[in-house]
């Protein structure tokens, strides 16, 4: 969307359109059973009559230059909304994985300048992620071998990407990652009392290791900190290093001087002309 911003400005505009201006959801509430969006994308179901669809079709449509097809929908056990297909299957809903055709799958190349562990997060989130999506296991299969086909495409060698599959799917299997983890902190005593003392580092792929960072750490530095300065380990921590879209797609959102988000939503509170 060109700034990392640009979701969550899209999301607030049309949030407005939702409850202020035609208030959808107070006029139509009565005839969604279930109701989510994100962005331009609806899930819901729909309980009311032909005609009050069509004019909950009309008010979606007037605003802006936005424009839906669900008036062009037709009636169907499936559908797909985001990354899933959400299919009616007797009394019950099942999904799977949805992947748009034209999705280039641009991994991380072996020969990127990134941490050694970056491919393996990659791996690690995309499985659990299609584990939890499929409700059939062969559905599950079917997108990991997609996904290691085309690692394999990107240029990774099938020797060091099969084990990261297949730990990964042990692990997601023994887990149940479909449960959201907690929202607090597992109880335990390890790391709430220590001093750590971070090291941040920008990566460079010719860099030494992080575990010769720490090996002379503690040769040097360990003991002498521990008495001293009562440190009990370090962390070293990598930021990568900019890239050239960092300067020609810029994320920054422009601010006028002397107009920051707190005064112009003062003014807008008080009727004023915010700029």
């Amino acid at each position: 969307m060109g700034t990392s911003a640009a979701v969550m400005w899209a999301t607030l505009y049309y949030a407005y359109h939702y409850h202020e201006v035609h208030t959808i959801i107070p006029k139509y509430g009565h005839c969604l059973l279930y109701f989510k969006r994100f962005i331009d994308d609806i899930f819901g179901i729909w309980t009311g009559t032909a005609q009050e669809w069509s004019d909950f079709c009309n008010d979606i449509d007037n605003f802006g230059q936005l424009r839906w097809d669900i008036k062009d929908q037709k009636l169907s056990s499936s559908v797909d909304f985001l990354d899933l297909t959400l299919t009616i299957e007797g009394s019950r809903i099942v999904s799977k994985t949805f992947q748009k055709k034209m999705n280039l799958y641009l991994y991380i190349p072996p020969a990127s300048a990134h941490p050694a562990g970056c491919i393996k997060g990659t791996i690690f989130g995309l499985i659990r992620r299609y584990y939890a999506q499929n409700t059939y296991h062969k559905d599950f299969i079917f997108v990991v071998r997609l996904l290691y086909r085309r690692l394999l495409n990107r240029g990774w060698e099938r020797e060091l990407i099969q084990p990261m599959i297949l730990d990964a799917c042990t692990i997601v299997r023994r887990k149940n990652p479909s449960s959201a983890p907690p929202a607090q902190p597992e109880t335990g005593t390890q790391g709430q009392d220590e001093e750590l003392l971070f090291l941040h580092l920008t990566y460079h792929p010719d860099d030494i290791s992080r575990k010769r960072i720490r090996e002379l750490y503690e040769k040097h530095l360990g003991e002498i900190f521990r008495r001293e300065l009562n440190i009990d380990r370090p962390i070293i921590a990598y930021s990568r290093p900019k890239n050239i879209g960092d300067y020609v797609t810029k994320a920054k959102l422009h601010q006028a001087p002397g107009y920051t988000s707190s005064i112009i939503m003062g003014r807008h509170r008080d009727g004023l002309d915010p700029l």
